[in-house]
């Protein structure tokens, strides 16, 4: 009788279906039982980091040839970095279409953090199928939602071969051909600069500080690459913050007293390192700084030399007249329009910054001095405040 069973169980997870519809369930892989996480690492290495990813790629392989996938999760799959192997195997196969539903699809559920996307693919493959995606995340509930869904000024229609023109394959379906063909025209910024994640510490509550929280005989402000030994225990620290361009939010310190000595040595009780000092080679060296979590739009912020970053506030480094062209460019709307290509939502990482489109221009040192002049306008702005380490007196005194 067990025998029986368990052929008929095997029977049912061997069969093949005409259509198969669900909405998954959401878990990030990480979180999962020890004996369940290493099974999905293991047979399902390209949608690995989430369990709606898994069930996307799982239920693709129980379809007939020309069998129908209907789902609703959620739309990072589409965008992200992490997908991108995932991108790749469905781009294989047609998506038939899509509702992009983004935020407030669902009244129950507030705020921005679930954003989905409703689809239907079909375990085909057609040269230069033509996928009708309709685009609902602005409206702010249900009803708003169904409402436009019936209009006519919400349909794209893409051919799936044209998502390849884009660094990274992410389904930005509403991009227009002048936007696509910038990539195809210009270099990336990954080829002219260095977008880098910086130090991790493990903890920020034992390593880092406000700057006016830590006595300045131990506090070095302006290390310089060129000192030949660089001395003091707490050194400005890029750590991200508010919405802010040009220049500011230098508030955070971080312990690097004798080049890291304590932060490198920081394990946990099974004696595996917590921190992660990456990117060393470019520490103290000038560059431009966002946060990595904005709540608005993405802006970036010059440094001078003498500051270490963080995962929080990431950075980016090239030759002076080249980083100041490139703070302009990313503190402008184009780059917003770039930069949600790759990402729908909040999280700007170095990999999206990487793989923007860069257009040498004819008046690039004009850019140059009216980007260093708004520096210098923003810097003098954050310097009237009690909260910079530069700060001489009030404006109005």
């Amino acid at each position: 009788m067990r025998l029986f069973q368990t052929l008929k169980q095997a029977i049912l997870l061997t069969r093949k279906y005409d259509v198969v519809v669900t909405n998954p369930p959401y878990m990030a892989v990480s979180n999962l039982e020890t004996k369940l996480n290493s099974y999905i690492k293991k047979n399902y290495p390209d949608s690995k980091m989430d369990l709606f990813a898994v069930f996307i790629e799982r239920c693709q392989k129980m379809l007939k040839i020309n069998g129908y996938q209907a789902m609703i999760t959620m739309h990072s799959w589409m965008f992200l970095n992490s997908y991108e192997k995932l991108r790749v195997k469905l781009l294989n196969i047609d998506i038939v279409n899509m509702i992009h539903l983004g935020a407030h699809a669902f009244d129950e559920i507030p705020g921005e953090k679930v954003q989905t996307t409703s689809f239907i693919m079909r375990r085909c493959h057609i040269t230069d199928y033509m996928c009708i995606y309709c685009r609902l995340v602005e409206p702010n509930s249900e009803k708003e939602k169904e409402e436009q869904f019936f209009g006519v000024d919400n349909r794209y229609y893409v051919k799936q071969n044209d998502f390849e023109r884009i660094p990274g394959s992410p389904l930005a379906y509403w991009a227009t051909d002048l936007i696509t063909n910038a990539f195809e025209h210009s270099k990336l910024l990954a080829e002219i600069a260095s977008p880098r994640q910086g130090l991790i510490t493990g903890d920020v509550n034992s390593f880092v500080r406000k700057w006016y929280e830590c006595s300045r005989t131990n506090t070095n402000l302006c290390a310089k690459l060129s000192d030949s030994k660089i001395e003091g225990k707490w050194f400005p620290y890029c750590n991200g913050g508010s919405y802010r361009k040009w220049y500011g939010n230098n508030e955070d310190v971080v312990n690097w007293l004798n080049d890291g000595v304590e932060v490198k040595g920081f394990v946990d009780d099974r004696g595996k390192q917590r921190s992660r000092p990456q990117n060393h080679q470019y520490y103290y060296r000038e560059g431009g700084t966002w946060s990595a979590i904005s709540s608005s739009s993405f802006s970036v912020r010059y440094f001078p030399e003498g500051f270490l970053f963080s995962n929080a506030g990431m950075a980016i480094y090239a030759e002076h007249s080249q980083l100041l062209y490139l703070i302009g460019f990313l503190n402008s709307k184009l780059s917003q329009t770039y930069l949600g290509l790759f990402n729908e939502g909040f999280n700007h990482n170095q990999g999206d910054i990487a793989k923007l489109p860069i257009i040498k221009s004819k008046v690039e040192d004009k850019v140059c001095k009216k980007v260093m002049e708004t520096v210098e306008i923003s810097e003098a702005e954050w310097d009237s405040f009690e909260t910079s380490w530069d700060f001489k007196k009030h404006p109005l005194i």
